[in-house]
């Protein structure tokens, strides 16, 4: 099969839709591809006179949507080098797509993938967060250059909040936590990039922030999506408590620049080098365990240290 350029078409639309949910970051993106100087681009394959293979590549975000991996399979010679900052979505499609296209070394996390159940939503509470205005960009430019949470959020954020929506709680005239749509269509949106300074967690801002947006979200017939990291089980503790229910496994591949270094106590650090994840046969616990003789069994949380 080819793979050929396209651009905002209603074939398209119409095949992303089949998996809608999952294909979200699409949505996000098809607007651009008329444009003469869009950075954004977006690859199909075709068969039987249908679409059955999508490709989107942008500076900050890679997705692939297909019926299954054989699709990326017949492919594989053709797929573009993959220079986003994150590559994600589906683990099993990504994950393939990951291990046949020319890419940068990459961190991988798994996340477990999430949908709203609007009635097993919590009251408001106190409802210390509000809607932000455009007249909030300033001060949540500077919350979000406390962390690496929002990939080129200087830039994003004019666009998340002109078409997105965004709940903060403030600090005086200063943002302290936010909860936000990273996505947004007239039928879904994905939350992401929820966060709080450190000096102002635990506090429940973040927890206020979330239902609130989820509040507004589905008031507005939305179907609400989010992902988290599958080994932080406080996490998922808390989404269940606001209605969230694991519906699928996510991957994110984050292209890393930094040796990454493993602990374990009372060892020295041992150097894993970037983008090698507990699925690398030579970096797997097994072969940790065999070749350094660790001391205990180990789990992924071990390999997201880094020095």
């Amino acid at each position: 099969m080819e793979l050929l350029k396209t651009g905002k078409t209603g074939e398209l639309v119409a095949f992303l839709q089949r998996d809608y949910a999952n294909n979200l970051y699409f949505f996000s993106y098809l607007d651009e591809l008329s444009r003469l100087d869009a950075e954004t681009a977006v690859w199909v394959a075709w068969k039987n006179g249908a679409i059955v293979l999508a490709l989107l590549v942008s500076p900050v975000h890679c997705c692939v949507s297909a019926a299954d991996y054989s699709l990326i399979d017949a492919v594989a010679g053709r797929l573009p080098s993959l220079e986003s900052v994150h590559v994600l979505g589906r683990s099993d499609l990504t994950c393939r797509l990951l291990s046949l296209a020319r890419s940068p070394a990459r961190w991988q996390k798994f996340y477990s993938f999430c949908k709203l159940n609007p009635e097993r939503l919590p009251d408001a509470g106190n409802c210390r967060s509000v809607k932000a205005a455009a007249t909030d960009l300033p001060t949540l430019i500077r919350l979000y250059a406390k962390t690496n949470i929002l990939a080129h959020h200087e830039t994003r954020l004019p666009a998340l909040l002109r078409s997105g929506t965004v709940y903060l709680a403030k600090e005086g005239d200063s943002a302290v936590s936010c909860a936000l749509t990273t996505i947004e269509t007239s039928e879904m949106a994905m939350i992401g990039a929820v966060f709080t300074d450190e000096t102002h967690r635990n506090r429940g801002l973040a927890t206020d922030c979330m239902v609130n947006l989820c509040r507004d979200l589905a008031a507005r017939g939305k179907e609400v999506y989010l992902f988290y990291e599958r080994d932080n089980p406080l996490l998922g503790r808390l989404y269940a408590k606001m209605g969230f229910t694991i519906t699928g496994k996510w991957v994110v591949a984050t292209i890393s620049r930094d040796p990454y270094f493993l602990k374990v106590r009372n060892r020295p650090r041992l150097l894993i080098p970037p983008g090698a994840t507990p699925c690398d046969p030579l970096f797997s616990p097994a072969a940790l365990l065999a070749t350094h003789r660790l001391p205990k069994p180990l789990t992924r949380s071990h390999y997201l240290i880094m020095d």
